[in-house]
């Protein structure tokens, strides 16, 4: 990701445009790679990242001030945008910082993905599409979504920016998109470093599974619960997660009340990030 510079002192600016950064949490697996991203990915670099002051749910974050550079470490700025004039401030804030690249994370949104990709000029671009051309993302907000793509296509964005994805099966929902025109970085997520834990004991004939994601047609909740349905062994499944889909959860809860006795389901709604 490093660019060629005159002095090996000067680090390399990196733009990120997202619309929830940690305090955030209920956006799932975005913010907590962007995070880890910026914590293990230190050397030669500096961050500048510019996201919502809400939460997915619209909840107002605790402990920022908006509109204005915070530090989140000691080589990485944060700028809370407040509802008014988001991409005005965006592109200013672009223009002033004149980064070296600008990673866009997401697809979809007016503010954070499509204003920068189209109106920001000047530095390298790279579209990290996070999942959404999974054919289960593409499914909600079906017809609007691939309305989208099509003009996304038939104005060339996709040879005007390096596509990033986390693994080979992403690029290939790249490829099938925007041809195998389209450039594809495929670089996993930085893991989060959790350490040792210890190992729980395992009662022969129970079986005890635990799902922290967001609560979605990606993640295939739905399809867990229609395999519990043919267990005939104890089961314990709590799911942890907001819900992003409302209809999709109203599906998922009418399984859970078909499944038999011995598989038992808890939800337990969204874990605060330890970030």
């Amino acid at each position: 990701m490093h660019s060629k510079k005159t002095s090996k002192s000067v680090p390399d600016k990196i733009f990120i445009t997202i619309p929830w950064f940690v305090p955030a949490f209920r956006a799932g697996g975005p913010v907590q790679s962007v995070a880890n991203l910026v914590k293990e990915f230190t050397e030669g670099v500096e961050y500048y990242i510019f996201c919502g002051d809400t939460d997915l749910n619209g909840a107002v974050l605790d402990n920022i001030k908006s509109n204005q550079w915070i530090g989140y470490n000691e080589h990485t700025q944060v700028w809370y945008a407040g509802p008014e004039k988001r991409s005005e401030m965006l592109m200013k804030l672009v223009e002033k910082e004149k980064p070296d690249i600008l990673l866009i994370i997401g697809l979809f949104s007016w503010h954070f993905n499509i204003v920068p990709m189209v109106f920001c000029k000047g530095p390298r671009k790279i579209l990290s599409s996070r999942g959404m051309l999974h054919p289960g993302a593409l499914s909600q907000k079906k017809w609007k979504k691939r309305g989208y793509l099509f003009l996304f296509k038939m104005l060339d964005y996709h040879c005007k920016v390096d596509f990033h994805a986390t693994d080979t099966e992403e690029a290939d929902y790249i490829h099938s998109y925007f041809g195998k025109q389209a450039k594809v970085l495929v670089a996993g997520n930085f893991p989060t470093h959790i350490g040792l834990l210890p190992m729980p004991f395992k009662e022969p004939g129970k079986l005890k599974l635990v799902s922290v994601a967001i609560v979605s047609p990606v993640k295939n909740t739905l399809l867990i619960l229609e395999a519990l349905a043919k267990v005939k062994e104890w089961i314990e499944y709590d799911i942890y997660g907001p819900v992003n889909d409302e209809e999709y959860w109203d599906l998922c809860k009418e399984q859970i009340r078909m499944l038999p006795e011995n598989v038992q389901v808890t939800y337990h709604k969204e874990i605060e990030s330890y970030v």
